[in-house]
């Protein structure tokens, strides 16, 4: 809407605000200034045009009071009186019992003894600025009513029906003005809901000042108002009188609004801290900004009732659109803009955490990983009881697995049938079994096979078939990134009667962790991979991922120290000795690092012999010692002393 500075001042006195500060405070607040004009009236007077662009909220800114409501609350210290003259005649109203379709609300009256058809110089350059062709009689004072006001009006015939008014003819330019003079007119206003008339402006086309208007929202109040108010310019302008007025509203409209509660403590914190020390808010200058915007205030306690104005309705129905109000009014430039940092990042659980680390290490030390169906068939060699589904798709999904294995098993044998070769590999996924005491559970497990052969680093070496060291040192490996305390047992009372037909009934160890029971490490029975054509020693592992992630949740965020390397040299020394076989190597080095001493660094397994050279039962087994100062280096005689020290306490146990 384009609005001329001289009319606005001559309606209002706004002349002592410099136009830098008006562009300025209402660009920052609650519209766009889209161009400035300075040009001359019709009486050779300078003047200055602002095309304003307000949102499309702000219905109550299409309009010179509109316009002159905002610029007394964002810049006049004290509120100014935004009124017009108008006609105190008093309009008869009743409520319509009529179907009125979309019609809220309407009032006619009929215009006599025009002495004055033409309109004045002043007008017409008031409509010439906002654009409106000019007729040059008493259509142009309804024109200008609308600029004034905001709410459009219109002048019939007294020949047409006018009770129902075609809304199409009122939003249609051409037809809302009488191009002869009549001295029996009707002035009519009348409110549409604005969802009606912007589905009828889009039907037809039709976009002007007339449905920009209706489209952002007119109220009752609007309507009265713009009709007291042509009255009195037509009276004042023309001569004209206007009598036999009907005002005719449904009920709906007629009720008022309920008033909006806030907390000036809610709107406080929602518009954050200020730029400047010399601008506070607080509950005081709340209630005058609110009251200066037109709004009344009423207080209780901590808490205010507002009550909203008629013009502003369709705007303001929330307690946020009071707080931007008041943001609006300080001015949004006053205030903070940075965004506090709010560190609500979504997190990966202990558990994704430790198997996306143990995926890679499996990657790494060369493996596939498989995936399969958690279903599977009923396998005859299982000793427990399955938990069998009542509605199975075929007989192949009849069962829910409890072990990963033979899936693994029932790819390696595929890939050797389609001669893809061997294939070492794990899976992870959902075991489950049920038990009467605790029903049915379910499980987060990994399974890991080891097959074929392993290469050594030099070329001129011979590949050699995987064995019982070499796997148990992969899976060592595997688990040493996520416990140290991991603990190897040799089955004694029978293995896991799940596992019974599937491990080597010799070949087998439990594992620990933290004396809780991990998982189960072996070598797979023969007759399993016999029948699945698997000529291959193959060894496997299971464990219980629910177990290894609880160990891992307390060492996940667990700081880890360095210490540099010491600057000084290590001695070794090397221990046999004959044991009997039952007694795992283990157990010995646990025993050798028992004898506390900062010099004893690290014990390692060196050899193994099992043969005709030593006693039946028994095996011999090579330790090295490493003996290092982090700040001195070490002599010969205190290393010689303390390994024999070491040698004669593990004799005396082995003894």
């Amino acid at each position: 809407m384009k609005i001329s500075l001289n009319h606005l001042n001559k309606l209002f006195s706004f002349s002592d605000i410099p136009l830098n500060t008006l562009v300025e405070e209402l660009s920052l607040s609650s519209c766009e200034i889209e161009s400035v004009e300075f040009i001359e009236d019709n009486e050779n007077n300078n003047d200055t045009i602002l095309d304003v662009i307000s949102t499309a909220n702000r219905g109550d800114l299409l309009s010179y009071i509109g316009i002159a409501r905002e610029i007394s609350a964002l810049i006049k210290k004290e509120k100014i009186k935004i009124d017009l003259e108008i006609d105190n005649t008093v309009i008869s109203s009743q409520e319509n019992i009529f179907d009125s379709g979309d019609c809220l609300a309407t009032i006619t009256g009929s215009i006599t003894n025009i002495q004055n058809n033409k309109s004045p110089l002043w007008l017409q350059h008031v409509l010439l600025t906002s654009g409106i062709k000019i007729s040059g009689d008493i259509n142009d004072t309804v024109n200008y009513i609308m600029l004034e006001t905001g709410f459009p009006l219109i002048i019939l015939s007294d020949n047409l029906n006018s009770d129902n008014l075609d809304p199409s003819i009122l939003i249609n330019s051409n037809e809302t003005i009488s191009n002869q003079f009549n001295n029996k007119l009707i002035l009519k206003g009348v409110l549409y809901s604005s969802q009606a008339i912007r589905k009828l402006s889009k039907e037809l086309n039709i976009k002007n000042n007339i449905t920009q208007r209706y489209e952002r929202g007119l109220t009752n109040q609007d309507l009265e108002y713009s009709y007291r108010r042509a009255i009195f310019l037509l009276d004042t302008i023309h001569g004209a009188v206007v009598d036999n007025l009907n005002y005719l509203y449904l009920r709906q409209i007629s009720e008022a609004t309920k008033p909006i509660i806030v907390k000036p403590i809610t709107i406080i914190n929602r518009l954050g801290k200020t730029c400047h020390e010399n601008i506070t808010i607080n509950a005081s200058d709340i209630a005058k900004k609110l009251n200066d915007l037109g709004f009344y205030v009423l207080k209780s306690g901590e808490i205010f009732q507002v009550s909203v104005p008629y013009y502003r309705q369709n705007d303001v129905q929330r307690e946020i659109d009071i707080v931007e109000e008041i943001g609006r009014i300080y001015g949004f430039n006053n205030f903070i803009d940075t965004i506090p940092r709010v560190r609500s990042y979504g997190k990966l659980t202990s558990q994704e955490i430790l198997l996306r680390k143990m995926r890679s290490r499996l990657k790494i030390l060369g493996f596939n990983e498989f995936i399969n169906y958690s279903l599977g068939s009923y396998y005859d060699h299982l000793t427990e009881k399955t938990i069998q589904l009542k509605n199975p798709l075929t007989s192949e999904f009849s069962n829910l697995r409890q072990t990963l294995l033979y899936n693994i098993l029932n790819n390696i044998s595929y890939n050797l049938k389609t001669r893809n070769g061997l294939t070492s590999g794990y899976e992870i996924g959902r075991l489950f079994d049920y038990n009467s005491g605790h029903g049915y559970k379910e499980h987060n497990y990994m399974s890991l096979v080891i097959a074929g052969e392993f290469f050594d680093n030099n070329w001129y070496n011979q590949n050699q078939d995987i064995d019982w060291f070499t796997s148990k040192g992969i899976v060592e490996e595997l688990l040493s990134d996520f416990s140290e305390k991991l603990n190897w047992q040799k089955i004694k009372n029978g293995t896991i009667k799940i596992y019974k037909n599937i491990f080597h009934p010799y070949n087998i160890s439990n594992l620990f962790i933290n004396g809780d029971f991990l998982g189960i490490f072996g070598q797979l029975h023969p007759k399993v991979l016999k029948s699945k054509d698997i000529n291959y020693k193959v060894y496997a592992l299971e464990i219980n991922i629910d177990v290894l992630v609880s160990q891992y949740k307390t060492n996940i965020n667990t700081n880890i120290l360095y210490k540099q390397y010491s600057l000084y040299p290590y001695i070794t020394r090397d221990i046999t000795l004959n044991v009997p076989k039952k007694i795992m190597a283990e157990i010995i080095k646990k025993d050798i690092m028992e004898t506390y001493n900062s010099i004893l660094t690290k014990v390692e397994v060196l050899s193994l012999y099992e043969g005709d050279q030593i006693q039946t039962n028994y095996k011999n087994i090579s330790f090295r010692l490493y003996y290092q100062a982090y700040n001195r280096t070490l002599t010969v005689s205190e290393v010689d002393d303390l390994h024999s020290l070491i040698c004669n306490k593990l004799n005396f146990k082995i003894a």
